[in-house]
């Protein structure tokens, strides 16, 4: 008699707890499914982030590359002003 009461027993507390345990279920799912749409939402953020910096990275470089190109631009300039200072202190010797 003890083994039928406590099977009874196991059942109505399965009958009870089987409703709990499937709200807690769908609630997990609706979780996961909301997780996964905000991760579909990061992904692109994330591949933002990673275009805009090898977009710094170039600019940068280019940056540099200018940098290098001005200052032997007025290297150039120099030259050309000192080859015609010498240019004008000639003819004006010759004068």
């Amino acid at each position: 008699m003890a083994i039928v009461e406590t099977s009874k027993f196991q059942r109505s507390k399965r009958d009870e707890y089987a409703p709990k345990l499937r709200d807690i279920q769908i609630g997990l799912e609706k979780d996961l499914t909301n997780l996964k749409s905000k991760l579909n939402l990061l992904e692109p953020e994330s591949k933002i982030f990673s275009d805009l910096e090898n977009l710094r990275t170039d600019a940068e470089s280019r940056a540099c590359a200018l940098k290098l190109e001005v200052e032997g631009l007025k290297e150039e300039l120099k030259l050309i002003k000192s080859i015609l200072d010498l240019d004008l202190k000639k003819k004006s010797s010759i004068n």
